[in-house]
């Protein structure tokens, strides 16, 4: 049997609306033009809980014209889906129409090959969900030439924070476990995520370009292949008491030299090092797909506050002022980096940080009452 995968199309994306629906489409194209028996989506199909009108009637054209193909197509839902147990998440709201099959809290047999389907679920439940699921669908698993896992959970040995574990799964009774949520693609035979159809959180991970996955079952052979997109770039400047002018002309020419190449490109730029001035904030004209991340800093105010900070560690009675948390409350107070500068070397500051910690004693004995 042969299987495509796509899985996070995100519909209906605030940032990139049209192409979620652009790739959805070109993922099912090349997904046909492969021959498969049948396509999964491992969930987060929408990119919320309420879709608008306009993206379910996107949503549906598009799984409609495809359904006509003869290939069965059937999906879950993912964390961007979840709604309380007694609502219709929309995955489900648009399968009954009969675009696609709805695979969750379920095991269908397509040929000689079980699917066992289950939506996201809170990590504290997943595991106990998805082992009721294979004890109530035992005998139709066991009488199955393969088993199909399909699932939308995070797997903590690929991504941080709490999750299943690779352990774990690879002890369950399937021959592949096609899994959704993580937007990297990792083929870990028989664990197998297919990565997002769209590029989401524009960072660095996400410069790869986007694809679907076909698998051939009998084989256990995976391959990834491209859809149409719009590329993207990820790109770092660096500077060192750069000024504001300068910054900009270079970003500037980095985004036409990119825009003379690729004219449908998106393009992230991050912003390192230090200013000449205490303003870190680069006006830029408005120009279409580019998105800055300025974690520009003044040096002259980051090596005071440090200055600031050994001072204080030789005072006892406010030692405990030199934690980070205090001096970001404390820069809060002030009107602009030179006022801070010149109050840092006051006596002025001592006091301060003592009424600061005077207040967070005092919240403290009332949280307690």
């Amino acid at each position: 049997m042969r299987i495509a995968v796509l899985s996070d199309t995100h519909l209906g994306h605030r940032r990139f609306y049209a192409e979620s629906f652009a790739q959805l489409e070109s993922s099912l194209k090349t997904a046909l033009a492969h021959n498969p028996d049948i396509i999964i989506h491992p969930g987060d199909m929408f990119d919320n809980t309420s879709p608008s009108l306009d993206s379910l009637n996107r949503a549906y054209s598009i799984f409609s014209k495809f359904s006509n193909s003869g290939v069965p197509i059937y999906a879950i839902a993912g964390n961007h889906e979840k709604l309380p147990r007694d609502m219709a998440n929309p995955v489900e709201f648009l399968g009954a129409t009969g675009c696609f099959n709805y695979l969750h809290n379920t095991c269908k047999l397509v040929g000689e090959v079980a699917f066992v389907g289950m939506n996201y679920l809170p990590e504290d439940k997943a595991k106990d969900a998805l082992e009721l699921i294979i004890e109530r669908e035992k005998d139709a698993l066991s009488s199955a030439k393969k088993r199909v896992l399909v699932i939308h959970q995070n797997i903590k040995d690929y991504a941080p924070g709490e999750g299943l574990t690779k352990k774990w799964l690879n002890s369950l009774p399937f021959d592949l476990i096609l899994n959704g949520h993580i937007h990297k693609r990792i083929y870990e035979w028989p664990i197998i995520l297919p990565g997002s159809t769209l590029t989401t959180k524009i960072n660095e991970e996400e410069v790869l370009p986007r694809g679907i996955t076909v698998i051939d079952l009998a084989s256990s052979s995976v391959e990834f292949k491209e859809i149409e997109q719009k590329p993207f770039f990820y790109k770092v400047l660096e500077f060192d008491d750069g000024k504001e002018e300068e910054i900009r002309e270079a970003i500037l020419s980095l985004y036409s030299s990119i825009k003379g190449e690729k004219p449908d490109a998106i393009i992230k730029i991050k912003l390192k090092g230090s200013t000449a001035s205490e303003k870190t904030y680069i006006s830029l004209p408005r120009m279409k797909d580019l998105y800055v991340d300025n974690d520009l800093v003044y040096k002259k105010l980051e090596k005071a506050v440090e200055e600031w900070k050994a001072s204080l560690s030789e005072k006892k009675d406010i030692i405990e002022a030199s934690n980070e948390e205090l001096v970001k409350e404390l820069s809060k107070k002030m009107e602009n980096a030179e006022e801070f500068l010149s109050m840092l070397y006051t006596m002025e500051a001592e006091d301060i940080v003592k009424e600061l910690l005077r207040e967070e004693q005092v919240n403290k004995e009332v949280a307690a009452k």
